[in-house]
């Protein structure tokens, strides 16, 4: 007889960080354009064997954006996103976001030739992306470091997983 999936809980595909400091100007966060079609994304990625979610999402911020940094638990929620694979197909994926505090920009990365980067408000950031849920993961992050008070906290204090 087959076990029932019914209270089987759904894992994300992939995982992700939505990259954030807060400067002169008040909280930004940092999107990266996609490789294919140059739109605007968070850096996301495929489970890493060895790493937990937040470790792979962590990697994902060094890679696609060039950036170290403090990863923090818990996420900030899953999205969902059509992504296109080989031979024009596509198919749904859900990533789990984590915040990120940058504590530092690369000048070279491994996907630096690949992609640009650019800090934004989190309104400007919200307005770049087409899915609903992204949108809404992004503004809900001042909310949320608002309320762990990881704004005036230092990377150390608030520290889960480092890129280093």
């Amino acid at each position: 007889m087959a076990k029932s999936s019914k209270n089987k809980k759904i894992e994300p595909d992939q995982y992700g960080v939505l990259p954030f400091r807060v400067s002169d100007d008040g909280l930004q966060v940092l999107m990266v354009t996609s490789r294919r079609s140059k739109r605007w994304i968070i850096p996301k990625g495929w489970p890493m064997k060895g790493r937990t979610a937040l470790g792979a999402a962590v990697r994902e911020g060094f890679e696609e954006a060039g950036i170290y940094g403090q990863g923090l638990k818990p996420s900030l929620g899953v999205f969902r996103y059509a992504k296109r694979m080989n031979f024009g197909r596509s198919t749904s994926l859900r990533i789990e976001v984590f915040p990120m505090a940058v504590t530092e920009l690369l000048e070279n990365w491994p996907e630096r030739d690949e992609r640009e980067r650019r800090w934004m408000t989190v309104d400007e950031a919200a307005e770049a992306v087409p899915e609903p849920d992204l949108k809404a993961i992004i503004l809900a992050l001042p909310e949320r470091l608002e309320a762990e008070g990881a704004k005036d906290a230092s990377p150390d204090d608030k520290a889960e997983a480092s890129a280093h």
